[in-house]
């Protein structure tokens, strides 16, 4: 690719170097044409003029000896028709078959005054003509054989300097030429090399921002794509290491059980049996959150790629970008079991019903933050349960809170790990994906998640979440009240 980007950089610059050389040479040559044509024609106006003297005084000595000093000086030889009396260099000479006719025209006042174009390439002689006389009458003219090889000479050195000039400017540009080409793609190449590199290794390569601008942001989202790409990875390493071993586990117990079984008596079967029906159902919790997981991390992917190809992000339903954390929070809380109050604030039904508490995330995710939070709430806490939604610091957030026993510090730092239980809560049915799934929610939408155990005990939850585009700058700055302030 190299290669080629020169040479069709390299042609671009050739030919704009030998463009400008023919303009230039053009130029010299019609300047020394010029040049040459201005002082014959000032000699043969000279010659003109002494012969017009020599007609009056009849007296031809000075003619003769301008005519033989300019053949000295010039090696031109020059034909004065006095009246009939030819004057010339070389008086006994005929003179040539193309000055004879130019000898009569002059004196019929039609001889051409100008030279022939000048061309480097030859160096014949010209012809040069003038009449003299009276206003009534031509008596004589004037005829130049004018030698061009001096001229011709030096313009052929002329055109020679620039052409050299054009070769060393070539030679410049063909170096500029190969050092653009290599800054322009060596992104590319690294860029290559970089993609090749994460093909075989899955990890990505440090690549340096260089190159024109374009190339420096494509180089910016090859990082992020590989970023996301290799975090993706280690997610997915992770989560089937961390399924693994929490199936492995459910596994184990059931065989163990299954193995009891065989050993027990009788009499002892119906406890076994249920014993081994408990294992098989942590078994199927677990694998349900699997599903589930694997379920969200597939709409977080899509989302990405919506995100990346500028689509929008949909649900079975539709359209799906914005959704009413207050109303999501209503309907979630009156399909629970378990009583939760609602606490959003004294303006909540004008505000939330005026799109206040919408945020930038499909229905589908809200209602399973708001799920999770309840069902973690209902299932450790203790009541009552406590809720709200509401626009804050130009986001929206829905927070959960119970007056369970809580976690300490240490519990908190390991809370959304994945499959992470409180030694206290083993004996309560649970998987322990909840709250690492409401957490992967809220960052993909550039939120977060925060946890804390506030005055009085329990366990606070709170999920913030981008305002929609529409009431980001314009709604209320607070509907919900303050969880940590809510009896």
């Amino acid at each position: 690719m190299t290669k080629r980007l020169f040479l069709i950089l390299g042609g671009i610059t050739l030919t704009v170097v030998v463009a400008a050389w023919c303009l230039l040479a053009g130029a010299l040559t019609r300047e020394a044409g010029r040049e040459l044509q201005i002082d014959r024609a000032r000699s043969l106006g000279y010659f003109a003029a002494l012969a017009e003297e020599a007609d009056r005084t009849g007296d031809t000595a000075t003619v003769r000896q301008a005519i033989d000093r300019h053949r000295e000086l010039f090696g031109e030889e020059i034909i004065v028709d006095l009246r009939g009396e030819r004057l010339r260099t070389a008086p006994g000479a005929r003179p040539g078959p193309d000055v004879e006719p130019l000898v009569r025209l002059a004196l019929r006042n039609q001889a051409p005054t100008d030279l022939a174009p000048l061309s480097p390439l030859r160096s014949d002689p010209m012809l040069l003509a003038r009449p003299f006389g009276t206003a009534a009458q031509v008596t004589g003219s004037v005829v130049m054989v004018v030698d061009p090889s001096r001229a011709v000479t030096t313009l052929r050195w002329q055109l020679g300097g620039l052409a050299a000039a054009g070769i060393a400017l070539e030679a410049v540009l063909l170096v500029a030429v190969l050092a653009l080409t290599r800054w322009i793609l060596r992104p590319v190449r690294e860029l290559d090399g970089a993609l090749e590199h994460l093909t075989r290794s899955e990890r990505p390569a440090l690549l340096e921002e260089a190159g024109p601008p374009e190339l420096r942001a494509l180089t910016r989202r090859y990082r992020r794509m590989a970023e996301a790409l290799t975090a993706s990875l280690d997610h997915q390493r992770a989560l089937t290491g961390e399924t693994s071993h929490q199936v492995r586990n459910a596994l184990g117990a059931a065989m163990i059980r299954v193995d009891l079984l065989e050993l027990a008596p009788a009499s002892e079967h119906a406890e076994r049996v249920r014993d081994l029906g408990r294992e098989l159902q942590r078994l199927e919790r677990t694998l349900d959150g699997m599903m589930r997981l694997a379920h969200t991390e597939h709409r977080l992917a899509q989302l990405r790629a919506d995100r990346a190809t500028g689509g929008d992000t949909t649900d079975e339903d539709g359209p799906a970008e914005h959704a009413d954390l207050a109303q999501v929070l209503r309907e979630a809380a009156r399909a629970r079991e378990v009583p939760v109050r609602l606490a959003l604030g004294r303006d909540s039904d004008r505000a939330a019903g005026a799109g206040a508490t919408t945020a930038a995330i499909p229905r589908f995710e809200a209602e399973q933050i708001i799920g999770e939070l309840l069902s973690n709430a209902e299932k450790y806490g203790a009541g009552p349960i406590i809720a709200g939604a509401g626009a804050h610091s130009g986001g929206v957030r829905v927070w959960v809170r119970d007056r369970g026993a809580g976690l300490t510090a240490a519990e908190l730092r390991s809370v959304r790990t994945r499959f992470w239980r409180s030694h206290r809560h083993r004996s309560i049915i649970g998987h322990g994906l909840g709250l690492s799934m409401v957490e992967r929610i809220a960052t993909s939408h550039r939120g977060r998640l925060e946890l804390s155990t506030p005055a009085g005990g329990g366990l606070l939850a709170v999920v913030w979440l981008p305002a929609s585009a529409r009431w980001r700058d314009g709604g209320p700055d607070s509907v919900s009240s303050d969880p940590e302030e809510t009896p």
